[in-house]
Order: structure tokens, then C-alpha cells, then sequence
């Protein structure tokens, strides 16, 4: 049995299935071996119509014994798992097409099946829920993203269902100048789990432009991107602290494949942009005297830790 957790909670549940096989296979002869849903599905269904029985008064003769007189004392129950019957009839009846509101659809899912499915069917539940979620990701196609509901939306159902694919597509169909910074999170995700690094990168970098705050929330942890989360965490770090505008220009210092990933034409056209591109010549150019000296008047502190880490690059070097 595939998942012992449950036939450990259950043995009532699976007594009664097994028993349900001696009618359904061996009594009517269901072809269960070509068509095993012949043989399982009505064995399932059979459980779940069963009534669950009625819980009984537990006794205690020895507590009886010494007290004589128990009428004042609560009555004990048998403990119970929870209604598993209950719990599949209703995650069968779920996972019939559903012709429901997208938003009452939505809170359904978020709020009943999937953290049921979470405690019935335990791994097994991503299985279960990910055509629910494309359903519900294919109704909601063409709708454009609210701030305001940012779940309603199908880049949200396609990332339940792990669709990564769909939900970058999602995104970049309505993708303008200046997107709401959810979606960037959302497609960054996207590209850095289908091994896209170079396209995350680069919305990550954008993240912390054009919504610095947003990147000191989501960066610590970015999602699906274990390498970032690493470098942030390095980044704040270091001393003196620096702001979540200055991420992109860091990364230059600290990682040299960032060059190529995020090219200074892809930099705003303010402060920040040249800062970057102050850095990118520096790294460029392996620290000549000039770009030292155009750092130096925009960010002396990027300009100390470019060196620092130069410095302590070298010691190892002649350590070793």
C-alpha cells in the first residue's frame, strides 16, 4: 500500500475496501485486470457509502470499581481519526468539472480542497489538485491581472499546478512597460525553474529598480531560485549596508557571470543606471585607473568593496 501513513490511521477504511474486492472481483468478476478502475472504483465508492459507525461509550471498570457512583463523571468516547470517508466523497465531488464562478472556484480551492487534500492524501495531494488547478488556469486565460485580486489570475493557477511553462506564457502576453511587481516575481519563479537563470536574472535586477521594496521582501527567499537567495543574503551583509537599488551593481562585484546576464543597456535611465554601468565598466576593464576614479565620484563605498574584495582575492592567491 502506497501510503502507509494512512493505513496506519484507517485500518477500518481498509478493512472494509479489501473486503469490498471479494464482492467486486471475485464475485461479479469485474474485469479488474484489463480495466483496473473497474475493480477499484466501485470498492472505493462502496467504503464511502458505508455509514460510519456510531462511536461508542468507552468504560472503565476499574474506575467504576473504586468510585461506585458514576453518573456525575463525563462519559468517555473512543478517540477517532478524522471522517476519511467523508473527506474523498467530498475530493470526488471537487474534482468533477466545475461550473462555478473563477473567484468562488478559486476560494474553494484555496480554502477547502487543497488544505483538505494537504491532510488526506499527503504527497499524493499535488497529484490530485494539479488538473483542478489548470481548469481553473484555463478559465482564466485572457483575464488581465488585478492588483486588487492578485490570485485571480492564471499565472497563479498554472504555479499550483507547477505549469512553468504556462505561467510564464501567461505573463508575457500582457507584459507592458511597467508591470505590477507581482507578475515579475511570478515570471522571474518561472524562468528560474525551467533553468532559464540568464531571463531570471534579469527580472530579478529589474525587481530591485523598479520596485526596491518588493526585492527586500521576496529576495531573502526568492522563489525557485536558490543561487539569489544565497547572493542576497551575502549582500545584506555588507558593510556598510547598502540599499536594494544597489543589488544589481553588487552582483557585479561579486559575481562575474552577471556581466553577461544583464548588459548595461538594460539599465534605467537615472542614478542607479549609471552606477551600474559605472560598475560594469570597472569589472570590464579588470579595475583600470580611470573607472576606479568615475566609481569613485558616483558610489565611493561600491568603489571600497570592489577593492576589498580584490584585495582579499589576491592574499588567497599568494597563500596558496
Amino acid at each position: 500500500f502506497a501510503m502507509p501513513h494512512l493505513a496506519r490511521g484507517y485500518v477500518e477504511y481498509l478493512l472494509a475496501h479489501e473486503i469490498c474486492h471479494q464482492w467486486w472481483y471475485n464475485v461479479v468478476g469485474a474485469n479488474g485486470y484489463c480495466e483496473t478502475f473497474m475493480d477499484e472504483g466501485p470498492a472505493t465508492y462502496g467504503v464511502i457509502q458505508e455509514p460510519e459507525p456510531e462511536e461508542e461509550e468507552e468504560e472503565d471498570d476499574e474506575d467504576e470499581d473504586k468510585d461506585g457512583d458514576d453518573e456525575d463523571r463525563p462519559k468517555k468516547k473512543k478517540k477517532t481519526g478524522p471522517d476519511l470517508t467523508f473527506a474523498l466523497d467530498y475530493l470526488i465531488r471537487a474534482a468533477e468539472r466545475c461550473s462555478t464562478e473563477p473567484a468562488e472556484r478559486l476560494r474553494e480551492l484555496e480554502e477547502d480542497v487543497a488544505p483538505l487534500a494537504a491532510s488526506t492524501l499527503a504527497v499524493r495531494a499535488r497529484d490530485y489538485l494539479a488538473p483542478l488547478w489548470a481548469e481553473l488556469a484555463e478559465r482564466l486565460e485572457g483575464r488581465l491581472f488585478t492588483p486588487s485580486l492578485p490570485n485571480l489570475h492564471a499565472s497563479y493557477a498554472h504555479a499550483q499546478a507547477h505549469a512553468w511553462n504556462r505561467v510564464a506564457l501567461s505573463i508575457e502576453t500582457e507584459l507592458d512597460a511597467r508591470p505590477h511587481p507581482l507578475l515579475l516575481v511570478r515570471l522571474a519563479e518561472a524562468y528560474a525553474r525551467q533553468s532559464r537563470r540568464e531571463a531570471a536574472r534579469r527580472l530579478w535586477t529589474r525587481l530591485c529598480w523598479e520596485h526596491p521594496q518588493t526585492a527586500a521582501q521576496t529576495l531573502a527567499h526568492a522563489p525557485g531560485d536558490d543561487w539569489i537567495a544565497q547572493r542576497w543574503r551575502e549582500f545584506m551583509s555588507a558593510d556598510p549596508e547598502l540599499p536594494s537599488e544597489d543589488f544589481p551593481a553588487w552582483l557585479l562585484i561579486a559575481d562575474l557571470s552577471q556581466r553577461s546576464h544583464v548588459p548595461p543597456a538594460l539599465a534605467p535611465d537615472n542614478r542607479n543606471g549609471r552606477v551600474y554601468c559605472a560598475v560594469h565598466h570597472l569589472i570590464t576593464t579588470d579595475g583600470e585607473m580611470q573607472a576606479r576614479m568615475a566609481l569613485h565620484a558616483l558610489r565611493p563605498d561600491l568603489l571600497k568593496i570592489f577593492l576589498d574584495r580584490r584585495r582579499a582575492a589576491h592574499d588567497v592567491i599568494v597563500k596558496v
